[in-house]
C-alpha cells in the first residue's frame, strides 16, 4: 500500500508541477494558465485567407471525384 500511495504522490506532483515549471522556463506568466474558470481572451487567431480556404476546397474536390 505505501508504494502504490509513493507512486500515486509522485504521478501527482509529475502531472501539475512539471506543466508549470515548462510555463515558466518558457517565460510566460503562470497566472494565465492557472485562471479558473479558463478564458481564452489572450489567443490571438489568424486571418482568414481565401486563398489556403480554396486551395484546400479544390483538394476536396479532387479527392472526391477521383
Amino acid at each position: 500500500m505505501k508504494r502504490f500511495i509513493f507512486r500515486f504522490v509522485i504521478l501527482t506532483v509529475m502531472l501539475v508541477r512539471l506543466p508549470l515549471a515548462g510555463v515558466w522556463l518558457a517565460g510566460y506568466p503562470i497566472l494565465r494558465y492557472i485562471e479558473f474558470p479558463p478564458e481564452s481572451h489572450y489567443v490571438r487567431h489568424a486571418p482568414f485567407d481565401e486563398a489556403a480556404f480554396a486551395a484546400y476546397s479544390l483538394f476536396i474536390l479532387v479527392a472526391e471525384l477521383l
